[in-house]
């Protein structure tokens, strides 16, 4: 099981329900527990801060967010790609298939994109319902020291909490790490 972004909590939640039925999991530029805080991340992003006190206006804004990227794919996209770090810019400007797919989604949306960020959102900013301690799977926390949509330090957060984690940092790596995904999943792949 890998888990990109936010999808790293769900991996890592399935190393630990799921321990009969996964036998690793890896996050990707995972999030980490934001509650209980620890002093070693930054500071909670206005989204985050916003999601704390209501999932309906993070809908919204997010919702204003799709309707912008539909009316304007291409422009959204470059918007988008100015706030990340440079390896993923570069990704999104020179790889036209990771390109095309980003644009689809823009064009796209699912009728429940927005609803389904703003819940990720208000449960990042909430304690997690799975103790990182109870992970029984190797646990492989993949992090680019230059990400910048989740810093690099909810690896280490992530590591301290979860004694099953082994941290791979990608020194100036983004967030999304694509030029690693050989040895992202060979590391939950088991050898024969």
């Amino acid at each position: 099981m890998v888990g990109l972004s936010g999808g790293g909590p769900t991996a890592l939640a399935c190393g630990a329900v799921l321990a009969g039925q996964v036998g690793a999991v890896a996050t990707v530029g995972g999030v980490a527990p934001l509650v209980p805080r620890d002093p070693a991340l930054p500071l909670d992003r206005l989204v985050i801060r916003a999601a704390r006190l209501s999932e309906g206006a993070v809908r919204a804004l997010f919702a204003g967010v799709m309707r912008s990227g539909r009316a304007h794919p291409d422009k959204a996209l470059d918007r988008f790609a100015a706030m990340l770090a440079e390896p993923d810019a570069r990704l999104l400007r020179e790889n036209r298939a990771v390109r095309e797919a980003f644009l689809d989604d823009l064009r796209h949306p699912s009728a429940t994109a927005a609803r389904a960020a703003a819940h990720d959102f208000w449960l990042f900013a909430r304690g997690w319902d799975v103790d990182l301690a109870d992970v029984s799977v190797p646990a492989h926390v993949w992090h680019g020291t230059a990400d910048r949509n989740v810093p690099v330090a909810h690896a280490g957060v992530i590591a301290a909490r979860c004694p099953a984690a082994t941290v791979h940092t990608v020194d100036g790596g983004g967030h999304m790490l694509l030029g690693h995904l050989d040895e992202i999943l060979a590391s939950v792949t088991p050898h024969r």
